[in-house]
């Protein structure tokens, strides 16, 4: 019976596995033809809103997604299974509620912030995504807390191929027909609200069977869910965003600080595009060095269930190894290539020098999200905070 459970186990979390890391390739992948197609300044613009799209996805992918499934996983019927469900939801809805509502609001102000107050429009595009999040958020971990994978797997992979394929038609058919480059933003970013509606179709079931069931109000429960998830269920999704919260440190900071350094707007603009070349690099280096890694993690989560504590520490040592040389074989390897992958693919060796550098990323980021994929695994959210 054991071996059944953690065989099953293995099998569900490999899914994910393999639909992240093909997530993460297409996320890749498909800003070298839309730099191609809107150029660096275009790319710019792109890149300085996409940070608030990709938190939004974090948290309703990687982020609460796996705290909520560990929540359900434990409750023993299918009733407080759903009166969980219920709970989180309507807590994250009005988290939703709040986040969409200081983007929108503060669009204006948050453009300001970042000096360009043409990106308003797009801000507040892409701020609808967060009244979606808590759909997603609560359906893929239910899921995934019942042992269905499936559906978070066909999910992720559907919401970015059809974002992806919104984002390149945007682009043709912009500059075909002279649309501005903040406008095909703005159609970009459709694409993700789009994606995720078409997300959300893998789990009408789900919604149907939540609206059906009638729970009394339990505030020990909504409080408590609370707690997890301004504890664990943040802490989660911190550390699998960090690249994205490195990214809108960059959107706040990059730009202005090239103007500050004497570069006119238009200069600028077009370096901090430049610059965002790196995070196409950076996202095949991640995926390429910690794709072994990762393809372990779930014999992992089969030690733990079968509570073999000798072969869960031999795959740590094993695990670790990979992905600290396949770290630096990849960062020293596109560092020395730089100069013709950046030529190869966006048509200049422009900022070759600068996207080398950030290359080194890879060797410390890795590391960092391998280790929060450990820790998760054995529930260790104090070391995870303390780390």
């Amino acid at each position: 019976m054991k071996n059944k459970t953690a065989n099953f186990v293995l099998k569900g979390a490999t899914t994910l596995t393999i639909a992240a890391l093909v997530g993460k390739i297409l996320s890749a992948i498909y800003r070298v033809p839309f730099q191609n197609l809107v150029g660096n300044r275009g790319f710019y613009i792109y890149q300085q809103i996409y940070p608030i799209y990709g938190i939004a996805m974090t948290i309703g992918l990687t982020g609460f997604p796996v705290y909520i499934s560990k929540i359900i996983a434990k409750e023993t019927s299918d009733t407080k299974k759903k009166q969980q469900a219920t709970s989180l939801l309507k807590i994250l809805f009005l988290f939703g509620i709040l986040v969409f509502a200081v983007l929108y609001l503060e669009a204006a102000e948050i453009a300001q912030l970042m000096g360009d107050n043409k990106l308003e429009e797009l801000i507040k595009c892409v701020s609808w995504l967060y009244l979606l999040v808590p759909l997603l958020s609560v359906a893929r971990g239910y899921n995934q807390g019942m042992q269905e994978m499936m559906p978070t797997a066909f999910s992720q992979l559907v919401e970015q191929m059809v974002r992806i394929c919104i984002i390149i038609v945007a682009a043709l058919f912009g500059i075909a027909h002279g649309w501005s480059l903040y406008r095909i933003g703005s159609y970009a970013f459709l694409g993700s609200i789009v994606g995720a509606i078409c997300a959300l179709a893998f789990f009408t079931s789900f919604f149907k069977e939540l609206l059906k069931s009638r729970h009394k109000e339990n505030l020990a429960v909504m409080i408590n869910a609370l707690k997890g998830l301004l504890s664990e269920g943040l802490i989660i999704c911190l550390f699998a965003g960090i690249l994205v919260l490195l990214q809108l440190v960059d959107s706040f900071t990059l730009k202005k600080a090239l103007q500050t350094a004497g570069y006119s707007m238009q200069n600028a603009e077009n370096l901090k595009g430049v610059y965002d070349r790196s995070q196409t690099f950076l996202q095949l280096g991640l995926v390429i060095s910690t794709s072994f890694s990762t393809s372990l993690l779930p014999m992992l989560i089969k030690n733990q269930v079968e509570r073999d504590k000798i072969k869960f520490e031999q795959n740590i040592q094993l695990i670790y190894r990979i992905c600290i040389w396949m770290s630096m074989s990849v960062t020293v390897g596109l560092i020395i290539l730089m100069p013709s992958l950046n030529k190869a693919l966006f048509s200049s060796e422009q900022g070759s020098t600068a996207i080398s550098i950030s290359m080194l990323t890879i060797i410390f980021a890795g590391i960092i999200l391998l280790d929060n994929s450990i820790l998760q695994s054995t529930n260790n959210y104090k070391k995870i905070l303390l780390s």
